[in-house]
């Protein structure tokens, strides 16, 4: 079904009929666009999650997911908020057609995510030891830990190069980029791994530090083929300050955002065997497949709220993100119910060591649903200059997830 058929699908709705400007018409064509990719981002991420929980078991999984989380911690902390930074300030740069000021934003902010990321690999490259035997009590986690170190910079750079397409509204490439090549790659690796030998959670670090660093050459490339050449320039070139003092804030609210979304499998970590981590994650990943809709949303409505916020429509921006919530409900309700009320079906598709992870779906699941109810106003508040209120939410949010999750998971273990 093309583009333009499921946009004339959604003005016949009730709820949308007649309602839809111009402004709601550009995010739904983009959101479209990059939807079919989301879906196979996430199919792929999917199915990349299958393989490693039948290859590598409930242990080894685990394990894996312990390691890949704590690279994932470590890829935030260097991309230093400057993903959301780059959105706001290259979509301006857009709207003003100033493209001296544009590819400024971009080096600049490439070489400080460089900075911070090299810095954050080396970091747990460094901690493996400490962080595997007296934080997570399993020794054979330590060279697991120093390969996905290797994946940080690659990770942190392709989400800034990501960051800086989806502002030019070139949603496609950035959502192939970010969402879709990553584990379409480690799929073809893992497959030609295990045709080679057997898959270990080293080996499956391997592949997946091969597949970012391959994305991210690709990534240099397309950014390089999709930098218009036809905007006017200036000599307004940004300074480092001027992006940092912006950044920070966004780096806090990313790496409190992260907190939220990776504390319970790090902590988790502290308490059980990997297997526990490893079937709660499964869940996990499952409950987060509902996440595609409103990333395929934010991707083109986020520089829509800093263009138009910037020309004074609120008006436009407040229908924007009432139509948009509806429309993500409409594409992920069918698979939330699902997942909400016949959780064992849908965790069968891992096998049978991951059964125990149905009433984790089942909760996870309608968290997600909330979630997407209220997702778009954090980004909203980003793209207004409001990130400072975001960060105070999240920092208490993360708090309160923190210490719930020291507290609940001994008590439910009867520790």
């Amino acid at each position: 079904m093309s583009v333009y058929k499921v946009i004339c699908f959604l003005e016949k709705l009730p709820f949308l009929k007649g309602r839809l400007d111009h402004h709601m018409l550009e995010v739904m064509t983009g959101a479209a666009s990059a939807f079919v990719w989301r879906i196979l981002g996430a199919v792929a991420a999917f199915a990349s999650n299958m393989l490693l929980a039948r290859f590598l078991g409930a242990e080894g999984f685990g394990a894996y997911t312990i390691a890949f989380t704590a690279a994932i911690f470590a890829s935030t902390i260097g991309t230093a908020g400057l993903d959301q930074t780059l959105v706001r300030f290259i979509a301006i740069c857009v709207a003003n057609e100033d493209a001296h000021r544009l590819k400024s934003i971009f080096v600049k902010g490439a070489l400080i995510s460089l900075v911070v990321s090299l810095s954050a690999a080396t970091a747990l490259f460094f901690l493996s030891p400490l962080l595997s035997i007296k934080i997570f009590k399993e020794p054979g986690l330590m060279l697991l830990m120093r390969i996905m170190s290797l994946v940080v910079v690659p990770l942190s750079l392709i989400n800034i190069i990501a960051a800086s397409l989806q502002a030019l509204k070139r949603i496609r490439e950035s959502t192939i980029l970010q969402v879709a090549a990553p584990p379409l790659l480690n799929i073809a690796f893992l497959l030609i791994i295990n045709i080679a030998s057997v898959i270990t959670p080293v080996a499956a670090a391997v592949a997946y530090f091969i597949s970012t660093a391959i994305v991210f050459l690709i990534g240099l490339l397309v950014w390089r083929y999709c930098l218009p050449q036809s905007l006017g320039a200036s000599n307004a070139a940004i300074s480092v300050s001027e992006l940092v003092n912006v950044a920070l804030p966004m780096a806090v609210i990313s790496l409190m955002i992260l907190l939220i979304t990776v504390a319970d499998t790090l902590i988790l970590g502290i308490f059980v065997p990997p297997n526990e981590v490893g079937v709660y994650n499964a869940a996990l990943k499952l409950a987060m497949v509902s996440t595609f809709a409103i990333t395929a949303v934010s991707a083109i409505s986020m520089p829509k709220f800093a263009a138009l916020y910037a020309l004074g429509d609120t008006k436009a921006i407040e229908m924007m993100v009432k139509h948009s919530v509806r429309i993500m409900f409409l594409f992920v309700s069918p698979f939330l119910l699902l997942s909400v009320f016949a959780p064992s079906l849908v965790m069968r598709v891992y096998g049978g060591s991951f059964g125990g992870g149905a009433v984790s779906l089942a909760i996870l699941s309608a968290g997600q649903a909330v979630f997407i109810a209220f997702g778009l106003g954090g980004n909203l508040l980003l793209m207004t200059g409001k990130e400072v209120a975001v960060r105070n939410i999240i920092f208490l949010t993360s708090g309160v997830n923190v210490l719930l999750s020291f507290i609940l998971i001994p008590y439910w273990r009867g520790e």
